[in-house]
């Protein structure tokens, strides 16, 4: 086992930082988690195929909320986040 500080060749990427923020972010606020779940079916089709099959599952996510921000559900959930409780440069 090794202990990862995030430094030299283990530092995160900028665009992973700000991933890892907004999750955080998410996490402080009291917004309810409402994304769709996926099914064992669909995870391991998606799994045995490289991804093939996971087409779905992000058509099923799109029709929820813009996938880009999630766990978000909407831009404007997001924004109040970030006003109210701004982190890491979110």
């Amino acid at each position: 086992m090794k202990e990862y500080k995030l430094r030299g060749k283990d530092a995160l990427s900028n665009e992973t930082k700000s991933i890892v923020a907004r999750w955080v972010l998410y996490l402080k606020t009291d917004i309810e988690y409402n994304w769709p779940s996926t099914t064992f079916k669909e995870d391991f089709l998606k799994c045995i195929s490289l991804g093939f099959f996971g087409q779905s599952t992000l058509d099923k996510w799109q029709e929820y909320g813009e996938v880009s921000l999630w766990p978000f559900p909407n831009i404007d959930c997001f924004q109040k986040a970030k006003k109210e409780n701004g982190y890491l440069g979110v």
